[in-house]
Parts: C-alpha cells; structure tokens; sequence
C-alpha cells in the first residue's frame, strides 16, 4: 500500500476492488489463472453478468469458442440489451466463421448504439462474408458517415468494391484508408495488388505505384551481418509465408520443401499462419526450424532471422494478404529474394532478388523491378497435384451433347473487358454455357453475372454458377462438368491453369504486357501448349471456337494432359535448379563483401538507373541517408502565425527556419534564405503543407537528387481545376513532361468536418489522392552541394541558383519562374532536366482556386518567359 502497510485479510475486498484484480490477471496471463479467479467470483455471486461476460472472454482467447458463447448468452440472460456482450458474442461468432449468427449481434448493438463504430465495421465484415454486398457497402458508408478518418472501415468498403469488380472505387477507398494512418500497410499492399488486377493501367505506372511504395517503406539502419562468407558451405535458406496452410501457394512450395538436399540447406520457415491446418503440420515437417510469426512485430520477426543466421530469406507472399514485407525492409538477411508470391515486383529495395523465368520475363524486354531478375532455366514453378484428384473423365460434351466452358479464377478478377470477350466466345458457340465455380458465387453475386451477361446479349439461363462443395478445398469434380476453361486478363490464372490442366481441361490464355498477363502462358509455353495463346482478343474468340468445334481432337487432348503435365511436377529436378540459383546468388554476394564482413546500408540497385537503363548489368547502388548530410528547411509564415505546423526534428542535421514574410513576396525570400543557408539540401516549404512521413520523403528525396538538383511538389487535376487551363496556357507543359510521378491529396470541400488536431498536425479531411498535374511551389527542394552523379553541376555558383528567382512573381509563379529558369540553364548546359516534380505522403491544405492577382501573374509569365523552350523529356 502506499503508506507501506500491508492489507488485511480479514477485511473483505469490495466487489469492483476483486473485478479489477481479475481483470488485470485475465490481460497479464496465463488465461487458465484467470479462468480460476472468474470461476471463484461466480461462486460467491453466481448472478453477476460481467464476471459471465470476462469468462466468455477468456475462454474464446483460448480458442474455446462455443463455451465463450454460452458464457456470455449466460450474461446476456442477467443483463438484457448490453451493447458491449452483444458486441462480444458477435467477435466470437465471427472469428468461429458462424457469419449468419454474428450478423443479428451486431445489428442489435448498432440499434443500441447507432455510433458503435466497431460494430458496424463488425457487421460490414460479416455482410461481405455471406455475399450481402450491397448491405454492407451501406453499412460502412454509415460508419464512415460518423467518422471519416477510420481507415480500417475505409479498406474493409474497399475490399467489397474490389469483389464486385468495382475497381475505381476501390482504389478511392484503399487510398483514403492510406490518407488517414499512412502506417497502415494492409490498405497500401491491398491497392497495389488492385493494379494487378485493373485493366488500363501501364506496365510503367503499375511499377511507379510499387516503387513509391518501396522507397516509403524503406529502412536504412546499418547492418553488421556476421554469416560466414564461405561461399560452398550449407546455405541457411529463410522461407516466409502467410499460405504454409490449405492455399493454392502450398502446391508449388511443398515439392521445394520435400525435395531440398536437407545435407545442403538448412531450411527455417516462418509461418504467417495464426490457424494451422493439415497442410501446415506437413509443411512443418520439412523445415529445420519452425517459426510462428503471426502477432509478432516487424523488430521481433527481423530478430529471430538474424538468431537463425539465415543467409538468404525469401519472400513467398508479395503483396497479398498476410505479408511480411515489413520484416523484409529491416534487412535481416544479407541477401532477400521474393519468389512464387506476387507477379510483379515487390517495390521495396531491401529485395536483392526475384526469381523468375524467360517466359514471364524475356530477357530482351525492359526491367520494370526494383530486384535484379534471375531467370530460372525452365519454369519459374514447380506444381504439386492434388493427392485427391479423380482420373481425368470423358470430355462432357461428349456425353451431355451441350458445351460447357468454365471459369475457375476468383472473381474479382472479372472486369467488363474480360466478360464483352466471352459474351464473343459464347456467341460465338452457339448452345454453349459457361459455368463459374468460386466461394464468391453468392446468389446476389451470381444475379450480377447474369444481368451483366443480358446486357451482352448472352440469355442468362447460359450463365450457371456453384460454390466448392468444401470451402477452403479445390473442388476437382466440377472439372467432369467443363470442357475448356477461359482465362481472365490482364490477371491470368497460375494455380488454377495448373489445376485445370492436371484435371484434362485445356485453357485458353489471353497473352499480354504485364508479368500477371503471362501466367498461363508460363505454364503452358513448356507444355508445347502454344496454340493456347493468344495475342490478341480476335485470336481468344478464334482458338476457343476451334476447340469447341473439334470434339474428337479435345477429347484427345483431354486424355493426355495430365500426363504432359507431369514435366512440370518433378519436385527433385526442380529444387536441384533452385538450389543451383540460391547457390549462385550467394557466391555473388560472398564475391562482394570483404574478409571482415563490411557494414552494408542498403546496397540495393538504384531505381532511378534501373528505370533508365534496365539492362545495366551492375547498377549503381542507392543513395544512402548519410548522417553527416545536413538539410535545412525555410517556412515562410505570416506575422505572429510562427507555431502552427509541424516541423521535423533530427537534432544537428535537420533545422527549421521560421521566417515572417512582412511582403509577401517568397521569390526574394527564398532568395536570401538560399544564399545565408550553409546545409547540403535546402527545402522551401509553405505553412500549410505536411510531410505525413517525413523519414520516406527524405528517402525518396535523396535517391531523386542524384538525377535532379532540383524537386517540387506538385498539384492535382481533381482538386484545381481551374488551374489547369491557365497551366497549360502559361507554363509550357514540356517543362516537366514525364517527370510528373506520385499522388498528393488536397482537401474536400468547404463544409465539411475536420478531425482537430492530432500529434501537432492539423487534421483537415482531405479526398483521395489524385496524380500530380500542375507545379505548386508548396515545397521546392533544392541542393547547394551537389555530390551526385552530374559532377558539371558545380558549374553552377550558389549566386547563378540565387538569380533563377524572380522578384516580379514573388507570390504567385515564384515557382514557375524558378523551375523554368533553371531548366532553361540546363539545357544550355547540356546537363539534363534540372527538375522533378514529385509526391511522398503529403498533404497540401489549400484547394488552389486562384484569384485576381495570380491571374495577373500568370500574364506577367505569360509575358516574360512565353517565348521560352525549355527542356523536353
């Protein structure tokens, strides 16, 4: 006690006094202690709900989640109504998959309490489940309706849109969530994967997502690694994976497992897996050291691989759900590679490695990857079939005398170009059907399917769908019922085509541009297959109608598929080939580092080079965040407005200036604060901006100023429309053309609620984010030391950079009149474009309508540089 005296036995603690006690033993541990403590309070006071409520508690923490139940109806029995048991039973039934049961819970809670913003995230979740889409996208609109910035109940609404095939909107709401807790990694992974699966969107930009990504997630902490730099000893290969369970991933990765030279690799797996099943117990099997990692943080997970002293960790999952990425961008491992998981990079350039083939990369074709590729010799994959699978039936045309064409994918990886394409095939085959097996095939799902089909002039009785009769199990018997499978695209099948093939059922693949577009074809390229691909949409419709048309010759090719198919399932040669690739990888690596083991601080290829030149055969490595580089940021602000913003604070290398502007004219104060500043890298950043994340800026900054002396931030299309008309007019747009990357988000309209202000920001709600469009001088970056890759900038004296300002534009068009005058410099000098525009999670608090003088402005521009041809990229 606080006087030291110790309490007396004697005297009986009061009821909330013990309630508390039990309740801190429940969150302290062990639950079988805390079960004890709940179950000695009901023998004294049987009839007290909350005791019922925590038992229920701790029994379904336990994974007993029946008993967890009845204990807390046994609450709800003494206390009728409780939002929060309600609440409570509704968690249980959901996380025990009972999804119609947790439904009435939750809706019974919000009826309580209609501002329960847990429960309505709850019941959203739960409407997805079940199919009741529209529901729940009406549930989670009101959630948000209560609380804009709750950025799971922003990814859980993007994650409905994206099963309906609902891309654009499900993009919004990924980025939204992202604006909201920029930390927040499952919404950023969840709009990356979404490129993959939009159609209209370019190799080049879907890369450009991916690598923004990676630079924000970057670490770059100095890293001893003490592994023995023998190049011929057994290696320490790291696997991670949230599918070491029953998951399509786990048919490629078993024969690997199985098949590895146990005398040659040490083999650690790190499981992702909160649930195991059969397939993880097998898994486990084959692993040296079996590491549980799911609930553990990035630090935790990073330190177990560095105790393991793995020497190469490979990445198994990409950007789908349950990755660990993050453990990957701390660097455990001194050479990371991702395999088999994502098929387009990861962005993060803590991955040394992606292992691939000549099909799904052709050597001749541009890299558009953070990692180095390295091409397998034959298939990038080996499959392991179903130990269940029936024999290959007779073709079902045959015996049905009707066609049948099937779709095996996931359905969200439908779009409206794919379903118009076999709307073709359909027309094209008259009296066929096309059959849809997937756990999404809901009956409002299937509804859809055929109304859209109606619309392409496809009777919907010719649309037939099922659900697997074994949820989580491939449902192999469905294959008796479909003569050809027709692929999806830009996103093709994998283990689906797989599958289909190993069942005797051909697939017919549309081919394309992106890695995800050349799935199939991988498979079926080393099968002799190729008359299966298609180039084009034409080509599609042509070889599905030949197939259709040739019964006997499909009958023939049925029969000897799963035997063609077995080249791609010897599990022994394959892991000699990728034992072979991890051994060569090592030598690399080992050829690289000196005797001592040197300190590394990401010795990744840089990206910017990569992108230039993506046949270099050894490029040059990233910028590093040098300590001993100093940065100072100038913030003009009006009088006595000094303390509204947020500034970053990195003593002895980051500085803030805080600068009243008496005159209104930034031009000449940037001017002056350029000339008196002594740092490597000044920043001219306005009042209203925010760096979100300061750390990845500065990254992304760093890695950029090798190419550019000279970065802005620029404006949207969406939320300054006006601007853009007086942009194209007056600023020449070949200034920055193809130099635009990256989003920035501004906010909403006037009226509408803001969050107040959190850890120093001021919270205003801002929209999505939208590409960069017009150059906004809310932040300009310009280095006074230039230590990059274009020495001849020296030619330029901190007075030349100094005369790039123009006094006649000192509040509007500062920036315009800087970037231009420095890109006209350049080019005179043949150096190159000077400036990049760029974005790395900030927000801009103005929405840019642009009044009087800065029209007046924009002639005076118009007037002084019109003439102007400044560089074009």
């Amino acid at each position: 006690m606080a006087d030291g005296k110790e309490a007396d036995p004697a005297v009986p603690k009061s009821r909330s006094a013990l309630l508390n006690e039990m309740v801190t033993d429940h969150r302290a541990g062990p639950f079988h202690q805390a079960e004890l403590l709940y179950r000695q309070a009901l023998v004294a006071d049987p009839n007290n709900a909350e005791t019922w409520q925590l038992l229920g508690l701790i029994a379904h923490q336990a994974g007993y989640h029946d008993k967890g139940a009845a204990h807390i109806h046994q609450a709800l029995l003494l206390s009728p109504g409780n939002a929060a048991y309600l609440n409570s039973l509704g968690s249980i039934y959901q996380e025990k998959g009972d999804y119609e049961q947790a439904i009435p819970c939750f809706q019974e809670v919000i009826r309580l309490e209609p501002t329960h913003l847990l429960a309505h995230h709850s019941l959203g979740s739960a409407l997805t489940h079940v199919g009741r889409h529209e529901e729940a996208i009406a549930t989670f609109r009101l959630g948000l309706a209560q609380a804009p910035w709750q950025p799971a109940i922003h990814n859980s609404l993007g994650e409905v849109y994206q099963r309906l095939c609902r891309f654009p909107k499900a993009m919004t709401a990924y980025r939204l969530a992202s604006l909201a807790e920029p930390s927040f990694g499952l919404a950023h992974h969840n709009y990356l994967h979404l490129t993959n699966l939009a159609p209209g969107w370019d190799t080049g930009t879907i890369f450009d997502e991916h690598r923004f990504w990676g630079l924000r997630a970057a670490l770059r902490q100095p890293y001893r690694y003490p592994n023995s730099l023998d190049p011929e000893r057994p290696l320490r290969i790291g696997y991670v994976s949230a599918d070491f369970r029953e998951h399509p991933l786990a048919r490629f990765i078993e024969p690997v497992l199985r098949n590895h030279n146990h005398a040659d690799s040490i083999v650690s797996l790190y499981a992702e897996v909160p649930v195991p099943d059969e397939v993880t117990r097998r898994l486990q099997g084959w692993s040296h050291n079996w590491r549980i990692t799911a609930g553990q943080t990035p630090q935790e997970v990073a330190r177990q691989i560095r105790e393991d002293a793995i020497d190469i960790l490979v990445d198994l999952t990409g950007h789908h759900a349950g990755n660990r990425l993050d453990v990957f961008a701390q660097q455990p491992a001194p050479v990371q590679v991702t395999y088999l998981g994502s098929p387009n990079t990861t962005g993060l350039p803590a991955i040394d490695y992606w292992l691939t083939d000549k099909v799904l990369h052709p050597p001749d074709e541009p890299v558009q990857a953070v990692e180095r590729l390295f091409h397998l010799p034959e298939a990038f994959f080996c499959f392991e079939p179903p130990a269940s699978a029936p024999p290959v039936s007779p073709l079902p045309a045959l015996r049905r005398g009707r066609f049948t064409f099937g779709s095996n994918h996931h359905l969200q990886q439908l779009n409206d170009d794919v379903l118009a394409l076999w709307a073709r095939v359909l027309d094209a085959v008259p009296g066929s059907r096309l059959l849809f097996v997937d756990r999404a095939c809901f009956p409002e799902v299937v509804a859809w399917l055929r109304s859209r089909f109606q619309t392409l002039d496809i009777a919907p009785e010719r649309i037939e769908a099922r659900q697997p009769l074994r949820l989580g199990e491939p449902d192999l018997d469905v294959y008796d019922e479909i003569d050809l499978i027709l692929d999806t695209f830009p996103v093709t099948g994998h283990a689906s085509t797989c599958e289909a093939l190993w069942m005797g059922v051909p697939v017919v693949t549309l081919s394309g541009e992106r890695t995800a577009s050349r799935l199939s074809t991988a498979v079926l390229t080393p099968l002799g297959l190729t008359d299966l691909i298609a180039a084009a949409p034409e080509d599609y419709v042509a070889q599905a109608q030949r197939l259709a048309n040739d019964l006997d010759g499909l009958a023939a090719l049925r029969q000897g598929l799963r035997h063609r198919m077995e080249r791609l399932c010897d599990g022994s040669t394959f892991t000699r080939q990728l034992e072979a690739a991890y051994r060569r990888i090592w030598r690399d690596w080992c050829a690289t580092q000196s005797a001592e083991s040197k300190a590394v601080s990401a010795p990744r290829p840089s990206i910017m080079a990569r992108r230039e030149n993506p046949q270099e055969a050894a490029p040059p490595r990233m910028t590093r965040l040098n300590p001993s580089r100093t940065i100072e940021i100038i913030v003009p602000v009006r009088p006595g407005d000094r303390d509204r913003f947020p500034v970053p604070d990195v003593p002895g290398r980051i500085s803030t200036r805080i600068q009243e502007c008496t005159d209104g004219n930034l031009s000449r104060l940037y001017r002056d604060a350029y000339l008196d500043s002594r740092a490597d890298l000044v920043l001219f950043k306005h009042d209203d901006f925010c760096f979100r994340h300061w750390e990845s800026f500065e990254a992304q900054a760093w890695d950029l100023l090798q190419h550019h002396p000279i970065l802005g931030v620029a404006g949207t299309r969406a939320f300054a429309p006006q601007r853009l008309p007086w942009w194209r007019q007056t600023a020449q747009p070949g200034l920055m053309d193809g130099l635009n990357r990256g989003m920035v988000s501004h906010p909403l309209p006037a009226g509408l609620p803001t969050s107040g202000t959190a850890n120093g920001y001021h919270q205003t709600l801002y929209g999505p984010p939208g590409p960069v469009a017009v150059l906004d001088g809310v932040l300009l970056a310009v280095l006074r030391r230039w230590e990059g890759n274009m020495p001849l900038f020296g030619q330029f004296t901190k007075e030349d950079v100094a005369a790039w300002w123009d006094d006649a534009f000192g509040r509007h068009f500062y920036d315009m009149a800087f970037t231009f005058n420095a890109s006209l410099a350049f080019q005179e000098a043949k150096l190159g474009p000077a400036c990049y525009a760029m974005v790395a999670d900030v927000t801009h608090e103005s929405v840019g309508t642009p009044d009087r003088a800065w029209q007046e402005a924009a002639m005076r521009f118009v007037s002084r540089y019109g003439g102007a041809k400044p560089v074009r990229v």
